[in-house]
C-alpha cells in the first residue's frame, strides 16, 4: 500500500522542506536547459536508488540528462500547485491516479502529449481499465505505468480447518470473521482510523464490491443509496464485532497480521516482501515464524475481487501514471516516457515490483511480454530477495492480471477527480464510519451525511 510505506519518507521530506524554506528541489523543468526533470511519488531510499539507476541507463543510451525528485504523495498536490503558480513545473510527474483528472482540468498536464505517447506505443497494448482511469474527453491525459489492486489476505490454514469458503463475497467474509474471531485472533482487519487514507481505501474496495458508487451515471453525487447503506452497515459491523479495537491504520493492521493474530486483512500487495521475510523494515513475528520465517506466507492466500449481494466482483486499484507538463521540454519528456514504457520498462517495474503490476502488459507483437518481465523482478532487500515469479504461482499471476482489468475508483472515470481529492482530504467517509461504530449515526444517516458534504464540495 502506497501510503503504508512512506512514514520515513515523510520525515525526510519535511526535513528537506524546512532546510529549503518550503521550496521543493528540482523545479524549473520549464527552463528547457536540456535536463528532463521528473517528480515521483516513489520515495523510499531503495526505490529512489533503483529509479535513478533506470534514468542513468536512459542517459547512457540517449545522452539526455535527467533529474529525479522524490516527493511524498501527501505533499505532491501542494508542491505541484505551488510550482504551477510559479511557472516552475517539472517536465514529468509520476503520480497516483486520483490526481490525474484534476491536474488535466487545471492545465497542469499536456493531454495531447500523453495521447501522442499512448498512440505511439499502441493503445491496444495497455490495460484498457488503466486508460479509462486517465482519460477525459475520449483521450488519455496521462500515460499509465503500473499499479496495484487492494486484496484480502487470509489464513488458509484457519479457513481449511474450519471448512470455510475463501472470502470472495460479503457472506463469506461475514461467516469467516464470525467463526475465526477469538480472544487472540481478529476475524478481519481493515481501516478504522479517521486520519489516514487507509480507511478510505479499504472501505472503498469493499463498497465498490456492493455496487456503492460516489457518482451516478450522470456524474451526480449519489452516495445515499441502498447499496451504500448496506456497505456501511456491513463494514462497520465487521470492524466493531470482529476486528481489533482502537483506531486501526495500515501500520497497526500489518503488525497484527504479521504476528499471526488475524484471520483476514484488507491490504495491498506491498505486503508480499514483508510477509515473505524479505524486508529489513518488518518481518513475520508469529510463533511458528521463529523457526520457519516462511510459515505465514505458506499459510496465506489472497482474494482480489470481492462482490456483495448488490454488486459484482471488482477491485479497488491504485495506478501510477506519467504526466507530461506543457511548459517544459515536451519533446524530450515524451521521448523519456516512451522509453520508460518500452526499452526501460522491465527495469522500471523492478523499482517496487510487489506493487507495480504493468498497466502496459503487452508490446507490439508480444502478448504478455511485460508481465513476464515483471515476474522476473527481484522483490525484497538486496541481501535477501526473490523474484515475483517465485512468490506467486502462475495461477496467482493470472489472477493479478485479471484483477487489474476490473480496477475501479470512485468518481475518477466520471470526471470528478477534484471532488474525490477533496473528499479524501477531509476524511469525510472515515469519520462517518467512525460515528456509526460509536452509535451516534445509523448507516442511513451516515450515507446522507457523506452525500450532503460531497454535494457541498462539488458546488465549491
Amino acid at each position: 500500500m502506497l501510503v503504508a510505506r512512506r512514514i520515513a519518507a515523510v520525515l525526510a521530506a519535511a526535513a528537506v522542506l524546512a532546510a529549503m524554506g518550503g521550496c521543493f528541489p528540482g523545479a524549473g523543468g520549464g527552463n528547457k536547459d536540456g535536463t528532463v526533470t521528473i517528480w515521483t511519488v516513489l520515495v523510499l531510499p531503495n526505490e529512489v536508488e533503483r529509479m535513478e539507476s533506470v534514468l542513468s541507463s536512459y542517459t547512457d543510451r540517449t545522452g539526455v540528462e535527467t533529474e529525479l525528485v522524490a516527493i511524498d504523495p501527501a505533499d505532491m498536490p501542494t508542491a505541484v500547485t505551488n510550482a504551477a503558480a510559479a511557472g516552475e513545473l517539472p517536465d514529468v510527474l509520476l503520480h497516483t491516479v486520483d490526481l490525474t483528472q484534476a491536474w488535466a482540468s487545471n492545465g497542469i498536464l499536456d493531454a495531447d502529449a500523453a495521447a501522442s505517447v499512448v498512440a505511439s506505443l499502441d493503445p491496444a497494448t495497455f490495460n484498457p481499465t488503466s486508460l479509462d482511469l486517465v482519460s477525459s474527453g475520449g483521450q488519455p491525459v496521462a500515460v499509465p505505468s503500473d499499479g496495484w489492486g487492494q486484496v484480502i489476505f487470509y489464513r488458509t490454514d484457519l479457513f481449511e480447518r474450519a471448512g470455510l469458503r475463501p472470502p470472495t463475497t460479503y457472506s463469506a467474509i461475514t461467516e469467516a470473521a464470525r467463526v475465526l474471531d477469538s480472544g487472540d485472533t481478529a476475524g478481519i482487519l481493515a481501516g478504522t482510523s479517521t486520519s489516514t487514507p487507509y480507511t478510505q481505501q479499504t472501505f472503498e474496495h469493499l463498497a465498490l464490491a456492493n455496487g456503492c458508487e460516489l457518482l451516478d451515471s450522470d456524474g451526480e453525487v449519489a452516495f445515499d443509496t441502498p447499496e451504500c447503506v448496506h456497505a456501511v452497515e456491513r463494514y462497520t459491523t465487521w470492524m466493531t464485532e470482529y476486528s481489533a479495537g482502537g483506531q486501526q491504520d495500515e501500520l497497526s493492521t500489518r503488525a497484527t497480521y504479521l504476528s499471526g493474530r488475524a484471520a483476514m486483512m484488507v491490504w495491498s500487495p506491498h505486503l508480499l516482501d514483508e510477509m515473505n521475510n524479505l524486508s529489513t523494515e518488518i518481518s513475520p513475528s508469529c510463533d511458528p515464524c521463529e523457526d520457519d520465517p516462511g510459515w505465514l506466507a505458506e499459510n496465506t492466500g489472497f482474494v482480489q475481487r470481492v462482490s456483495g449481494p448488490d454488486g459484482s466482483p471488482v477491485q479497488f486499484g491504485q495506478t501510477l501514471n506519467f504526466g507530461i507538463t506543457p511548459h517544459g521540454d515536451v519533446a524530450e519528456a515524451k521521448q523519456l516516457v516512451r522509453s520508460m514504457l518500452s526499452d526501460s520498462y522491465g527495469d522500471l517495474l523492478s523499482v517496487a515490483p510487489e506493487g507495480q503490476f504493468p498497466m502496459r502488459p503487452d508490446s507490439r507483437g508480444s502478448a504478455g511480454r511485460y508481465v513476464e518481465e515483471w515476474t522476473r523482478a527481484e522483490v525484497g532487500d538486496v541481501d535477501r530477495s526473490r523474484t515475483v515469479g517465485e512468490l506467486l504461482s502462475d495461477g496467482e499471476v493470472t489472477a493479478v492480471r485479471e484483477g487489474a482489468t476490473s480496477f475501479r475508483r470512485w468518481g475518477i472515470t466520471g470526471g470528478q477527480g477534484e471532488l474525490v481529492r477533496a473528499l479524501y482530504g477531509e476524511f469525510v467517509v472515515p469519520r462517518a464510519l467512525q460515528q456509526v461504530r460509536e452509535g451516534t449515526l445509523t448507516p442511513e444517516e451516515a450515507t446522507r451525511q457523506v452525500q450532503q458534504r460531497a454535494e457541498q464540495l462539488n458546488v465549491d
